[in-house]
């Protein structure tokens, strides 16, 4: 319950607080910010270094949660002035990028820039239109670039801004949207993969709406398209990468903003224009499994998942949404044990809080680490067909094979193999050789499996029957393009 009296806050606090869920989480608010753990200590306090003249956004927090990247632009003229890159740990700027003259500022925030020693940015300029440049975040010099004047043909050009949403290995996703449009909202864009090393552009069936949510240990993605042809028609898709597919879990009335919580397990949904209407909670498989009212108007942007559910922070408003005050308050709601409005895990006094913050900005939650152990995931829901990326096919060469003698094969009916995977990825056991199959479970890695019958070569893979420990059998490939998923046993 919350209670307003005379400019005071007060807070209640359950008499049953969840167990200490391990995770630490930055909060910004103003010029100030504040690194918190799950007990609600202090780990540390940073003021940002930037004169009062100059406005300035919070772009993305680096996965280790020492490096912070701002856009800062002029206040009073809104002129784009320069991306900084900042160290928390060591409180100091580290490298500050001028941006050109006229450069149209980002307006889709919380994005992923970083990889490693280099950091990734889209902006808008007269001279270039859309460009996506990729920095050194020591010296603040460009590593690669790209923009609308030197792409291939196929990629919009005019009235699209770029919008960076993952970077690993060379690999950059970005999406393009198209923010005059006025069907569905202006949400609905296109994305593609820059892989800044060959300098290729390829399309890529993930990130295509302006505001999707990104599982960075998986890399799955969940994102709301509208029907084009009715906007007030709605539904919630799936990405997963393993697959490259995307499937729609679920189809409500109307857009909606996804949340991962629960450690990626569930989905929360929040009403794209009315988020004080019931929020919904869902499974994987897009099972609806409650409604959620929040005590007040949550912020937009600080909403993040931990392992037993998720943070928010919250703001008053009047009846016409203006904000009237924004909470100092941190909370968190423990989704595994019902929907409720949580406990408060870090809180500040209003006057203390307006202090730090230099007015009255909201409370936001720029960074959560959480190092819980991952899964077991149930699979996505599929409610169609699921959609495909597109698989580009080599070009044919005629060339003659010179005869050489022919190999023992590797994989044998009746041999143990043990499922390699990497980075927290899983492998798929299907009920038949092929993607379109369903999918019986996830097989994790280090699971050893038995081969019963293959190999049938289909869509480009080599599928064999296995049979788990459990004593459960189904289909899984033995290489998906990139690794191989499974390996001969050692004491083969």
């Amino acid at each position: 319950m919350w209670v307003i009296t005379f400019g005071m806050l007060v807070i209640g606090i359950s008499p049953t607080q969840a167990e200490d869920s391990g995770w630490t989480a930055w909060l910004r608010y103003g010029r100030h910010m504040t690194l918190v753990n799950a007990a609600g200590e202090t780990l540390q306090e940073v003021e940002l270094p930037l004169d009062i003249r100059y406005a300035h956004t919070l772009l993305s927090v680096s996965p280790d949660g020492k490096t912070a990247a701002f856009q800062v632009w002029e206040g009073s003229t809104g002129q784009a002035e320069s991306l900084l890159f900042y160290d928390l740990q060591q409180q100091a700027v580290i490298s500050n990028y001028p941006l050109p003259d006229g450069t149209i500022i980002q307006t889709v925030l919380r994005q992923n820039l970083f990889s490693e020693n280099l950091a990734a940015y889209g902006f808008v300029t007269p001279e270039h239109g859309w460009r996506l440049i990729v920095l050194d975040i020591q010296t603040g010099e460009i590593a690669a670039e790209i923009d609308s004047l030197t792409v291939q043909d196929g990629i919009p050009r005019e009235q699209h801004v770029p919008v960076v949403r993952a970077f690993s290995d060379n690999k950059l996703w970005f999406s393009l949207l198209n923010l005059g449009a006025d069907r569905c909202g202006g949400m609905d864009g296109v994305a593609f993969m820059w892989n800044i090393t060959t300098k290729e552009v390829q399309p890529t069936i993930a990130y295509r709406s302006e505001r999707p949510t990104i599982f960075q240990p998986t890399g799955e993605v969940v994102f709301s398209l509208c029907d084009p042809d009715d906007p007030a028609y709605g539904g919630v898709y799936a990405y997963d990468p393993i697959n490259q597919s995307q499937s729609l879990i679920y189809r409500p009335a109307g857009q909606y903003t996804p949340y991962f919580v629960q450690n990626g397990e569930r989905i929360l949904l929040r009403h794209f224009e009315d988020q004080m209407r019931d929020w919904v909670l869902l499974e994987r498989s897009g099972e609806n499994i409650g409604q959620w009212q929040p005590p007040s108007q949550i912020v937009w942007d600080a909403i993040a998942g931990t392992a037993e559910g998720f943070l928010y922070t919250t703001q008053f408003v009047s009846a016409d949404h203006e904000v009237l005050l924004n909470v100092p308050a941190l909370l968190e709601v423990n989704t595994r044990d019902g929907l409720d409005a949580g406990r408060t895990v870090w809180h500040l006094s209003i006057a203390e809080y307006q202090e730090r913050s230099g007015g009255d900005a909201p409370l936001e939650i720029a960074w959560v680490d959480d190092p819980a152990p991952l899964g077991p995931f149930i699979p996505w829901g599929q409610l169609d067909e699921p959609i495909y990326a597109p698989t580009i096919t080599a070009p044919a060469v005629d060339i003659q094979p010179t005869a050489l003698p022919t190999p023992e094969p590797i994989f044998h009916v009746g041999m143990t193999v043990t499922v390699q995977t990497t980075e927290g990825e899983i492998l798929n056991l299907r009920a038949e050789p092929t993607r379109e199959s369903e999918i019986l479970i996830y097989l994790e890695d280090d699971l050893t499996l038995i081969l019963l019958e293959g190999p049938v070569e289909a869509e480009g893979f080599t599928w064999w029957r296995v049979r788990t420990p459990d004593g459960l059998e189904g289909w899984a490939v033995e290489n998906n393009g990139e690794l191989q998923t499974l390996v001969p046993n050692d004491e083969e």
